[in-house]
């Protein structure tokens, strides 16, 4: 039984291997494209501040309380990194943005990366650095995570299974091909 075993090994580490690509590959998928769609729009919000449309005009009287909201959400800060206007609040309030994010941006013009302002509320959020008549500030678009979170969950159910399920079929497979090579 233990040559049995030792003949199974590689092809449990193979197929623990193709696994772990796969949930990782997938799940980086998942999460990497959930900035799209704020990409875009920061670009789109960046250009009319550039174009002198007024941020409190751009945004309007929205406000998502983006703790309970799937929908996408701005931010505008001004140069120091001060709030100008915003469609998202948490609370009734809007959070306060490390200002590590702001001179982070200030070098590379555009960050993306997940924000958690509060327990239990993740968001995929861009900031993006706007020029407008001589000033500058920033551009914070954003969206909840939760439903992609959902999909990875079920991704690794997914991918948990498969592997248990091949992990079994190869043990299975190789008893029963070891008992043949045995002599009788």
């Amino acid at each position: 039984m233990i040559k049995i075993l030792l003949n199974w090994l590689p092809l449990f580490i193979v197929t623990t291997l193709l696994s772990l690509t796969l949930l990782v590959a997938v799940q980086q998928n998942y999460r990497l494209s959930a900035n799209d769609p704020q990409i875009q729009f920061s670009l789109e919000v960046k250009e009319l501040l550039a174009e002198g449309v007024p941020p409190e005009a751009l945004l309007g009287e929205n406000r998502i309380d983006f703790a309970q909201s799937l929908s996408p959400f701005v931010i505008i800060y001004d140069q120091a990194g001060s709030v100008v206007a915003s469609t998202g609040y948490v609370d009734g309030q809007v959070p306060s943005m490390p200002q590590g994010v702001f001179a982070k941006t200030v070098k590379v013009g555009k960050t993306a990366f997940t924000w958690q302002p509060m327990k239990g509320v993740r968001t995929a959020v861009v900031v993006a650095k706007y020029e407008t008549n001589g000033t500058t500030g920033f551009v914070l678009v954003g969206r909840s995570l939760s439903e992609i979170e959902a999909r990875i969950m079920r991704l690794g159910l997914i991918v948990g299974l498969g592997w248990l399920a091949t992990s079994i079929a190869t043990l299975v497979f190789s008893i029963v091909v070891g008992r043949k090579k045995l002599p009788e």
